[in-house]
C-alpha cells in the first residue's frame, strides 16, 4: 500500500453538520513545482453521516487493542 494524502487541517463536525451534503473534499499534490488537483469528490455520495459514524465506531472497536492482521 502506498502513501496516502492527509489533511493539513480539519473541522469539527458541529462546524460542518448543517452543510454536510454540500461539502467537497480536494487533495492537491505538488509536481514540478506546480500545485495540481490530485483528487476531488463530494462527501454526500460517499456515505450518509450515520453510516460513517457506524463504520467509525466499528473501526474503533476493532482497532482498540492495536492493529489487526
Amino acid at each position: 500500500m502506498g502513501a496516502k494524502p492527509a489533511a493539513a487541517e480539519a473541522r469539527r463536525f458541529n462546524e460542518v453538520a448543517s452543510h454536510w451534503d454540500r461539502i467537497f473534499l480536494r487533495a492537491w499534490i505538488v509536481g514540478d513545482r506546480e500545485r495540481m488537483l490530485y483528487q476531488e469528490g463530494q462527501v454526500r455520495p460517499c456515505s450518509t453521516l450515520p453510516a460513517l459514524q457506524d463504520a467509525l465506531a466499528e473501526c474503533e472497536e476493532t482497532f482498540r487493542g492495536g492493529t489487526v492482521a
